[in-house]
C-alpha cells in the first residue's frame, strides 16, 4: 500500500510545509479502498510529538454533519486530544474566535458567574490557540456521509481554508457522492403534473427533459466552481490488496483488532484470501477487515480461553479450508451479496419440480447456491459433501445471525474430522481404490493401515472384515511384503488382541450376496474370507452372549435398587424405548425374581412395571413371537403367586394380592390383544 501511494505521501509532506496554505487537498477512491487507513497511518508516521513534528492533527468524520456548527462540534471534541485536559464549549467557541482574529478574550469588561469563569478559562485556551492555531491539520473524513450536498458542505468547510489559512485534507468517496446529487435531482422532476393524453404527455416529457438538463448543467457548474475555490489538488487511492494484508498483518497495531495468533494463522493462507478476493471481484478493504475480525472473533484470538485450542488449528490443510469457507462466507456477506436470513438456504423442492415441468434447464437457485457455485474451484469445509458439510452450513449460519456459536460442538466437529482423530482411517481406507492411486498415496495407504494396527486404532469389526479381503487379495498378488497366510495370521493376532482389551467395536457384518455385488475379488478367494467371516462372526456371537449376561444383570441391578431413577431405567428397559440397550433381552430374565421384585414395590412402581409392558407389545415395539412363550409364563407365575394361601392374616400379604391381581388383568390384556 504504501508502494502505491508513495507520490500522495510525498506530495503531503511538501503541502504541510506551505505557510498558510489557500487550498485544500482531497483524497478519493471507492468505498472500502482503504481511504481512512490511509491518512490514519500518515498521520500516525508523520505528525505529533512522536514525530518530533509540530504540525497537530485534528481528525474529524463528517458522517452526518448539517451545518457548519457540527462541524466546529466536532472539531471542539478533537482538540480535547491536544490540550489533554476537557475544556468547556463555550470556553473554546471564544477562544477559537479570538484566536483567529488575534485578539484578548479579557479586552473589555469581566462577566459574571459562569460567563466570567469561562472567559477566564477561554483566555488560557486562546492564548495557546494562538500559538498552535497555525500547526492545526484538519483531516475531514466521511464527506460522503454528511446530511448535506457537495456545494453546502465545502462552504462549510472554505473558511477554514480560506480565512484561517489552516491545512486541510478531505476524504471522500466522490463517486457515491455524486450518485446521491443526482438522486436528489432525479427527486426533483416528480414535481411535474402528468398529463392525461398521450400527445400532452409526450409533450411534458420533452419539456421536463429541458429543464432537467439546464438545472443539471447549472449544479454542474456550481459544483465545478466551490470545488476549484475549495480544492487545490485532488489524488485517487490506489490499492493493492496484497499490499494492504501484508502490511496489516505484520503490524504491530492493536486496533487493527487482530491476535498475533490471528496474523499467524492468515499470513500462513494469504493466498487463500487473495483468491476469495480476486474471484469477488472488489477490493473493499473494510469488507476485509470485518471480515478478519469475525475470524479473530471466532477462534477467540484475544481472550485467554481460546474458543478454538491451538492443537486444533495445527493442522495446514484443514486450516486452509476452514479459512477458505469462513472468509469467502463473510467477505460476501459484508459486501451484501449474502444476507443472514440467506445462509445455508437451498432452493425449495417445489421450485426444482417445477422447472422440471417446464422442461427448463434452469432452476432458480437461492443466493446461497449461486454463492457456492461462485466459489466452487476453491476448496471450503461446507463444499464437503454429506453430513460434514451441512454441519458447517449450520455453524455458519448460527454465527451470522446470532454472533455465536455450540463451541463444545465446533470443537468436536473439527477433532473428530478426517485431519484429527479419523485422519489414520481416511488415509487406510484409500486402499479400496488402491489401483487408481499413484503410487505414493497407494504407499501412504498401506502405510496408515499398518500404523493402524499398531495404534490399535481399527476397531469396527465390518471395516475390519472389509479391508481384510481386499488386502488378503493384493497379498495373494504379491502386492503386500506378507504372504496370504501371513496377512491372515496377523489379521486374526490383532483381532484377539483387541478383543482381550474390551476395545472391539461389534457390527453386523456385510452379507457375502451384497459383497459380490460391488467387489468380484472376494469371489476369488471366497473360501479364505469367508472363514475369517466365520472367525469374526463367532467372536462377535461370544461377546454379544457375554453383553446379554451383562445386561440382565444391570437390569436386575436397577430394579433391586430401591431408587426411582433406577427403576424408571430399568421400565425403559422394559418397554424398550428409543436409545435402550439394543441386547437386553426380557425373556433372559429370571421369572420368579421379577415377580418377587414386582411384590417388593409400592403401588406406584408396580404401576410403572405394568405401563410398560404394555407400550413394549402396544407400541409395536417387539414383534418375535418367541415372547408369548415368556408372557404366558410370566402370567403363570403372578397366578401361583395370587393363589398362595394367606398365613396368619397377615395385611401386607393381602396387599400383595390386590398387586398380583392388577398384574394378572394387564397380562391377560396383553396375551389377548397379541393373541387376536
Amino acid at each position: 500500500m504504501a508502494n502505491s501511494n508513495e507520490h500522495i505521501e510525498n506530495y503531503l509532506k511538501e503541502y504541510l510545509q506551505i505557510d498558510r496554505p489557500s487550498y485544500a487537498v482531497l483524497i478519493k477512491g471507492a468505498w472500502g479502498s482503504g481511504k481512512t487507513y490511509f491518512v490514519k497511518d500518515f498521520i500516525a508516521n508523520n505528525l505529533g510529538k512522536k514525530n518530533n513534528s509540530t504540525l497537530k492533527p485534528v481528525y474529524v468524520s463528517l458522517f452526518g454533519v448539517k451545518s457548519k456548527d457540527d462541524i466546529d462540534e466536532r472539531i471542539y471534541e478533537a482538540v480535547h486530544n491536544i490540550f489533554g485536559k476537557p475544556i468547556s464549549k463555550l470556553a473554546f467557541s471564544v477562544a477559537k474566535t479570538a484566536a483567529l482574529v488575534g485578539a484578548n478574550v479579557l479586552g473589555g469588561p469581566a462577566g459574571q458567574g459562569a460567563a466570567s469563569g469561562a472567559m477566564k478559562e477561554a483566555e488560557k485556551i486562546g492564548k495557546q490557540l494562538r500559538k498552535v492555531n497555525d500547526n492545526f491539520v484538519l483531516f475531514f473524513d466521511d464527506c460522503e456521509r454528511a446530511a448535506t450536498n457537495l456545494i453546502e458542505l465545502l462552504s462549510f468547510i472554505n473558511p477554514f481554508v480560506e480565512d484561517d489559512g489552516l491545512h486541510c485534507v478531505i476524504v471522500a468517496d466522490e463517486n457515491v457522492w455524486n450518485e446521491q446529487f443526482k438522486e436528489k435531482n432525479i427527486k426533483q422532476k416528480n414535481i411535474y403534473e402528468i398529463a392525461n393524453s398521450t400527445q400532452e404527455q409526450n409533450q411534458t416529457r420533452q419539456l421536463r427533459y429541458q429543464i432537467d438538463e439546464i438545472e443539471e448543467k447549472s449544479r454542474t457548474q456550481s459544483l465545478r466552481f466551490v470545488k476549484e475555490k475549495v480544492i487545490g489538488r485532488e489524488f485517487l487511492i490506489k490499492t493493492n490488496v496484497e499490499d494492504v494484508l501484508n502490511q496489516w498483518l505484520n503490524t504491530s497495531d492493536k486496533s487493527l483488532g487482530f491476535s498475533d495468533r490471528t496474523k499467524k494463522l492468515l499470513k500462513d493462507n494469504l493466498d487463500i484470501l487473495l483468491r476469495v478476493v480476486s474471484i469477488a471481484n472488489v477490493s473493499n478493504y473494510r469488507a476485509i477487515r470485518y471480515s478478519l475480525m469475525d475470524f479473530d472473533l471466532f477462534i477467540g484470538g484475544r481472550i485467554k480461553q481460546k474458543k478454538i485450542p491451538e492443537y486444533l488449528l495445527k493442522n495446514n490443510e484443514f486450516n486452509s479450508l476452514f479459512i477458505a469457507d469462513f472468509f469467502s462466507i463473510h467477505y460476501a456477506f459484508y459486501l451484501g451479496n449474502l444476507t443472514e436470513g440467506e445462509i445455508g438456504v437451498e432452493t425449495p423442492d417445489g421450485e426444482r419440480i417445477k422447472a422440471y415441468m417446464h422442461h427448463s434447464y434452469e432452476i432458480p437457485s437461492t443466493a446461497w447456491e449461486r454463492h457456492a457455485e461462485f466459489y466452487s474451484s476453491i476448496e471450503r469445509l461446507s463444499a464437503n459433501t454429506g453430513d460434514y458439510g451441512k454441519k458447517w452450513f449450520d455453524v455458519w449460519k448460527s454465527w451470522i445471525k446470532d454472533g455465536q456459536y455450540d463451541v463444545e460442538y465446533v470443537r468436536r466437529l473439527i477433532k473428530e474430522s478426517i485431519w484429527f482423530d479419523k485422519k489414520l482411517s481416511s488415509t487406510y481406507q484409500k486402499i479400496y481404490r488402491w489401483p487408481f492411486l499413484p503410487s505414493s498415496e497407494g504407499t501412504e495407504a498401506i502405510e496408515a493401515f499398518y500404523a493402524a494396527l499398531k495404534d490399535e486404532a481399527l476397531l469396527n469389526t465390518n471395516e475390519i472384515f472389509s479391508l481384510f479381503y481386499h488386502l488378503y487379495w493384493y497379498a495373494k498378488k504379491g502386492a503386500l511384503k506378507q504372504s496370504g497366510d501371513e496377512f491372515i495370521k496377523e489379521m486374526e493376532s490383532y483381532v484377539q488382541r483387541v478383543k482381550a482389551k474390551n476395545k472391539l467395536i461389534y457390527e453386523e457384518l456385510d452379507s457375502k450376496d451384497y459383497i459380490l455385488q460391488y467387489h468380484s475379488i472376494y469371489k476369488e478367494y471366497e473360501d479364505k474370507n469367508e472363514a475369517f467371516r466365520n472367525f469374526l462372526e463367532n467372536m462377535q456371537q461370544q461377546a454379544k452372549e457375554k453383553q446379554r449376561e451383562k445386561s440382565k444383570n444391570d437390569f436386575f441391578v436397577c430394579l433391586e435398587s430401591g431408587n426411582v431413577k433406577k427403576i424408571v431405567k430399568a421400565c425403559s428397559l422394559i418397554s424398550k424405548c428409543n436409545g435402550c440397550d439394543e441386547l437386553f433381552v426380557l425373556s433372559d430374565i429370571d421369572i420368579n425374581r421379577f415377580v418377587d421384585v414386582f411384590l417388593s414395590y409400592d403401588p406406584d412402581s408396580q404401576n410403572r412395571i405394568r405401563t410398560a409392558l404394555v407400550e413394549r407389545y402396544d407400541c409395536g415395539r417387539v414383534k418375535k413371537e418367541d415372547e408369548l412363550a415368556f408372557l404366558k409364563s410370566l402370567r403363570c407365575c403372578v397366578q401361583e403367586k395370587f393363589n398362595e394361601p394367606i398365613k396368619d392374616g397377615a395385611l401386607s400379604k393381602t396387599t400383595s394380592q390386590f398387586g398380583l391381581h392388577y398384574f394378572q388383568m394387564t397380562l391377560n390384556k396383553i396375551l389377548g390383544n397379541r393373541e387376536k
